[in-house]
């Protein structure tokens, strides 16, 4: 019989055991004792049609588990599939953790092909992810298998107190859309606040009056003297009660340290003083190589296969087997779904602290190792490879897992990896500090960007100075020590930060030092960087000629080594779209487009619909702008909080004010103040002076006015050229259908001074000055020439 086989066989029987009857328990273990109004609480909540959330909380050792393993063999004596995850201490930023044990409890039910693939996200055993593949989908993936359970599933979380926020956020969207499911939480009532995400999730569940919560409280005298005697029936019932305080894990551990025979046995004197000092007692009475094996689960820190057990002993799985057996029959371990567990964490915890320092660190860098060639984007490795102190080791393990974490969805979590590897850092020798260095900061200014607020906003967090200086001092070391792709990648990661916070010269400057560092690069990635630092520079309104030139050498570069960059198709797109040439630019951003969906890159994809958006706007075309918005909208939703939702709200009404639907201008103002309230100035130029075109074209000249006069505000605040000038086009000629020509003629003269020193403005730009230069007979004598220059470079 194969090792997974058996280890199969070994868990369907304890878990029959446990599972047999209305009070389930293991073979030899006591029978539950109380809890008769806990009982009735569970059976209420699986015959409610739509029962919510039921959150249990209370002490360690209270009974919280158990109670859950009772619900689940309720549910399943009715018939209903239970999906059953926990948290550990040790796995806080494993994204979706608790939700992958779960799903993989039960059978998944019938799924349609695109729903198996979403969810090959979280279950690679599905096949490859999607392409197209993002947060929304995922969480409705996830859902559909909840949903397509008949009759109702029941959605088990222990331990949420340790959830980490990705999966709250799914634990929230579930729970707030409803339906016959129930979701059972157990969580440690004195941790439970410590959990900001988890936290909002039971408080919005309460508002909506769809939680349930149930203290539990410890045993009366009774109960425990009830309790006590199942595992030591002539145990002075009366010591333990004192001993444990009603407490039932500390009650089984006081009686059967005191309970080995006799009556009297258990005087308080001989007692270890605390829970963990029983543990201890108890683990202490096993045999060696038990011990041994109890050591090492421990040090797994979770539930564990005999996979993972043989692999941090270095031993064969298969000869685990009778030893795992022995200590479930002891009440050290537990079956599971899919493996082993420890009976409570804190008999976890008394295992583990009886390890020497050396015999832990021995442990986990074994783990390590035998993690390294199969999970490198696990977080488990990060943990344990820290632990077993390899330090590169565990900055490469965060990096991998970080950038997971980023492909779903997990910013917080790919932030705190990043921030966990760089800890390790001023252990390691040059060159390897600099470049784990370089790609753990990527990791926290891509999910710091992704998670907070979108390219161009004009604001940024706090956290965003702490980086610049970070990235400044890693860009110094890569360039003296040579690194030059590391160091155009920092200079262009220091370009990205400066250009949230508004700094154009800035963010100039960073690309020009990124392009200089570029060349010199191997093929792909000076490709890479030169595409890149060609497509900021066309979206920053830089020097165009540069951003040709740079795009330029990255086509040639992917043409003679076959490769398909993003960021060139999106790079040359804008330029095509700055040349007039709407047809070539909508080829081009659609490519990219594929590109990063082809790459998983979710904050371009969003940015590129944004980019095909605004071309269809520009090109006056509402049906093709609200095809693009019906797809951003969904997607900017997710990408989590900034500017993105409320940017592509406001492109979705400038499509219904260009259709003419009634209530266009009420969305678009509260698109308008929610732009502002997340001070995203550069976005807010651009739909202000759109705004004030419809104005225009609608003879609305106050409202035209006031919105181009405040989008000239915003725009010349981030330095936007195009931005600036369309304003002044919007306000003059506003200005002279009132009939104030003079005043008009002030409002574009600026914009003609634009013309004359830059060295380049979009055709659509110059054609609108022209335009409106034409209207009050004044004369551009450099705009032929300088639009052709523009052309021309």
């Amino acid at each position: 019989m194969h090792v997974r086989d058996l280890t199969a066989a070994l868990t369907r029987g304890r878990y029959a055991a446990e599972h047999s009857g209305p009070t389930p328990a293991r073979a030899g273990s006591p029978t539950l004792v109380g809890r008769a109004a806990e009982l009735a609480l569970l059976s209420d909540h699986l015959a409610a049609p739509a029962p919510g959330l039921l959150l249990l909380d209370g002490e360690p050792g209270i009974g919280k588990s158990r109670l859950l393993a009772e619900l689940a063999a309720l549910a399943r004596a009715a018939g209903r599939a239970v999906l059953a995850g926990r948290s550990y201490q040790a796995e806080t930023v494993r994204p979706y953790g608790a939700w992958i044990d779960a799903l993989r409890a039960a059978p998944l039910p019938e799924l349609a092909e695109h729903r198996r693939a979403d969810l090959a996200l979280l279950l690679p055993e599905l096949g490859p992810p999607p392409a197209t593949a993002d947060r929304h989908r995922l969480f409705d993936a996830v859902a559909e298998v909840i949903r397509g359970h008949r009759p109702p599933a029941v959605v088990i979380l222990d331990d949420v107190q340790w959830l980490d926020e990705v999966s709250a956020a799914l634990l929230h969207y579930l729970a707030r859309a409803g339906g016959p499911a129930l979701f059972a939480l157990a969580a440690r009532a004195g941790e439970l606040e410590d959990n900001a995400p988890v936290l909002r999730v039971i408080r919005g569940c309460a508002r909506q009056g769809r939680l349930s919560r149930r203290s539990i409280a410890r045993l009366t005298a009774e109960e425990t003297v009830a309790l006590a005697r199942q595992v030591a029936p002539g145990v002075d019932a009366g010591a333990v009660y004192t001993e444990s305080a009603g407490n039932p894990l500390f009650v089984l551990e006081v009686a059967r340290a005191g309970g080995a025979g006799s009556a009297g046995s258990a005087g308080s004197e001989r007692l270890p003083p605390s829970l963990d000092g029983l543990i201890a007692e108890r683990l202490a009475e096993l045999d060696p190589r038990l011990v041994e094996i109890v050591g090492a689960a421990a040090a797994l820190g979770t539930a564990f296969t005999l996979d993972g057990l043989g692999r941090a002993l270095g031993a064969a799985p298969a000869t685990l087997i009778d030893a795992v057996d022995e200590l479930q029959r002891r009440g050290v371990l537990r079956a599971v779904a899919g493996g082993f567990d420890f009976e409570h964490d804190l008999v976890r915890r008394g295992a583990y602290l009886r390890l020497s320092p050396l015999r832990r660190r021995h442990l986990h860098l074994q783990i390590a190792r035998g993690l390294e060639a199969v999970a490198l984007g696990d977080g488990a490795l990060a943990h344990h490879a820290a632990l077993g102190g390899d330090h590169e080791l565990a900055a490469r393990a965060c990096v991998a897992a970080g950038e997971r974490a980023l492909q779903v969805f997990a910013h917080a979590e790919a932030i705190a990896l990043a921030q966990r590897g760089r800890v390790h850092l001023p252990t390691l020798g040059e060159p390897s500090r600099t470049v784990l260095d370089i790609k753990l900061l990527q990791v926290e200014v891509m999910a710091s960007i992704a998670g907070r607020v979108m390219p161009g906003s004009g604001s940024a967090p706090n956290a965003f100075v702490d980086l610049r200086t970070e990235l400044g001092r890693a860009a110094a070391r890569a360039r003296a020590a040579g690194l030059t792709h590391e160091s155009a990648v920092a200079y262009r990661l220091l370009a990205n930060l400066r250009y949230e916070e508004g700094d154009r010269d800035e963010t100039l400057r960073y690309l020009d030092a990124a392009m200089e560092m570029g060349r010199d690069s191997d093929a792909a990635s000076a490709a890479a960087d030169l595409a890149m630092n060609g497509r900021c520079l066309a979206q920053l309104e830089g020097s165009i000629a540069s951003a040709r030139h740079c795009l330029s050498e990255a086509g040639a570069i992917c043409a003679q080594s076959g490769l398909d960059l993003g960021e060139l198709h999106w790079g040359l797109g804008l330029l095509a779209r700055w040349d007039g040439d709407a047809a070539t630019a909508r080829t081009l951003l659609e490519r990219a487009l594929r590109c990063f969906r082809r790459d998983q890159d979710r904050w371009r994809e969003c940015t590129i619909i944004a980019c095909l958006a605004m071309l269809e706007l520009e090109l006056a075309d509402a049906a093709a702008l609200s095809a693009r918005t019906a797809e951003l909208g969904p997607m900017a939703a997710r990408m989590g909080e900034g500017s993105e939702l409320p940017f592509a709200s406001a492109l979705d009404a400038l499509a219904a004010r260009l259709a003419a639907a009634p209530d266009a201008d009420r969305r678009l103002d509260a698109a308008l103040d929610e732009l502002r309230r997340v001070d995203s100035r550069a976005q807010l130029a651009y739909i202000l002076h759109h705004a004030a075109a419809l104005d225009l074209g609608a003879g609305r000249l106050a409202d035209a006015r006031r919105h181009a006069g405040e989008a000239l505000v915003h725009a010349e605040t981030v330095g936007r050229k195009s931005e600036i000038a369309l304003a002044r086009v919007l306000l003059a000629e506003t200005a002279r259908r009132a009939g104030a020509t003079a005043e008009a003629k002030g409002a574009l003269e600026p914009a003609l001074a634009l013309v004359a020193g830059a060295d380049a403005l979009p055709v659509r730009v110059l054609a609108a000055i022209t335009a409106a230069a034409a209207a009050l007979d004044l004369a551009i004598p450099t705009l032929t020439q300088t639009a052709a220059s523009t052309r021309n470079r």
